[in-house]
């Protein structure tokens, strides 16, 4: 078993607001492939591509699972980047952070 953190943003890169529909897609996902999770609120801040500063309310969604699932997650991460208009997204796996 690998402890695992997804962190689920309010807003896509330009820093226009997600819809609800985005953290209860990740949530449902994530639910399949642990069995159950604990989520934490915490303000994000980072440089997008215009070296701009933006402020976010992220929400970081933390569960253990299967080693083997951790591609699944880096796939899900992924498709949340593309349906959400991410500029990245970043999930804590076995080996340390990644930003995808």
């Amino acid at each position: 078993m690998v402890k695992i953190k997804f962190y689920v943003p309010n807003q896509d890169k330009n820093g226009d607001k997600l819809p609800d529909t985005s953290k209860e897609y990740i949530r449902l996902k994530i639910a399949y492939l642990a069995g159950g999770f604990s989520e934490y609120q915490v303000k994000g801040y980072w440089l997008n591509q215009d070296n701009k500063l933006l402020q976010e309310d992220t929400s970081i969604i933390e569960c253990w699972i299967n080693q083997e699932l951790q591609d699944q997650i880096k796939a899900l991460a992924l498709a949340f980047k593309g349906k959400y208009n991410q500029e990245s997204v970043l999930v804590e796996l076995e080996g340390g952070p990644l930003f995808l």
